[in-house]
């Protein structure tokens, strides 16, 4: 199914308020979460205050609250970072050549910070002019020195991954073709890109299926749009991937090891498929080993690797388990 044309488009109102979870992010030593009413939380391992605390080696089980008025948070290793309502960036933890240890936040940028990527030793803010301001290691070589940005990313693949306001999507500093690119996700050495339309292209490793093709485009081709389309919304952890369709169901596809797939088993698979209990999805998440989706009612669901997930959760979900961070 294409995207042109799609149907049964979730019209209910969202309960974006209060604590529902508006924006999840993961890393292998620790996870952070937004509620609506803009307080971040964080939970797992403190090493160098990337939880906010002066406690080296310490874990968190419970959510712990690091800042208020947030609207997005990113997280890499060692770090957490974070918008505000008030469109400045600020940081926790360590940023490689900048900042060694911080368990108070450090500003990444002062204004008009309106998207947020964090990469291996590097924080990328993106300005409202379409202009990147990044630091950290390797900054130079990333490419990002333009005025036209609608989104960019450093988070996993070997080279950065930008997309600008005609539609053009860049890997690294060359173009790839693949019109209309609105949204990306990066996993660890692949990508999705999503189009207003809802159709989709992956590239890079498929080793465990994670394009969700048999194929292994080396440049994005529209794999995903025959099994899912009308897509709305994109996640992928270090080596699979799910997608929120129009009708508020969710589809994940290639490895499962941690149940990460949600089907109750841990067989990968190239092939997309709905994880069954999931409906009237807004938003989904993925990290390593987990997949998360926040409901139009607000709930937030989970499954698969449940490490930093707070609560009293077993080490692994088997089936979507519904989770709290308040």
């Amino acid at each position: 199914m294409s995207g042109r044309g799609c149907g049964g488009l979730w019209h209910a109102a969202p309960r974006v308020e209060g604590e529902a979870v508006v924006d999840l992010a993961f890393e292998l030593s620790h996870a952070c979460a937004v509620s609506a009413s803009g307080v971040l939380r964080c939970a797992g391992e403190n090493h160098l205050g990337e939880l906010g605390s002066r406690g080296r080696g310490v874990t968190f089980r419970a959510g712990v609250a690091l800042a208020e008025d947030v609207t997005a948070v990113r997280v890499g290793r060692r770090l957490t970072c974070a918008l505000t309502r008030d469109r400045r960036a600020l940081c926790w933890g360590a940023l490689d050549g900048i900042v060694p240890e911080a368990t108070q936040p450090f500003v990444l940028a002062e204004a008009d910070a309106v998207g947020l990527s964090v990469g291996a030793g590097v924080a990328c803010v993106r300005l409202a002019s379409g202009r990147a301001q990044c630091a950290g290691r390797g900054v130079d070589a990333l490419g990002v020195l333009r005025d036209d940005l609608v989104g960019l990313s450093v988070e996993a693949m070997p080279e950065a991954v930008f997309w600008t306001r005609d539609g053009s999507l860049l890997v690294g500093r060359g173009r790839v073709a693949f019109a209309g690119a609105v949204d990306v996700a990066v996993g660890s050495l692949h990508a999705c890109a999503r189009t207003q339309s809802g159709d989709v292209g992956c590239w890079g490793d498929n080793g465990r299926g994670q394009l969700g093709s048999r194929l292994e485009p080396a440049t994005p081709r529209t794999v995903l749009a025959a099994e899912v389309g009308c897509v709305t919304g994109l996640a992928m952890g270090s080596d699979h991937g799910c997608a929120v369709r129009s009708d508020g169901t969710v589809w994940c596809w290639g490895d499962n090891a941690l149940g990460q797939l949600g089907d109750g088993t841990r067989r990968g698979r190239s092939r997309p498929e709905p994880v069954r209990g999931i409906a009237g999805a807004l938003r989904v998440f993925a990290g390593p080993g987990v997949s998360c989706a926040a409901l139009v009612d607000g709930a937030l669901w989970c499954w698969g690797a449940a490490l930093w997930l707070p609560g009293e959760l077993p080490a692994r979900l088997e089936q979507p388990t519904r989770v709290s961070w308040s």
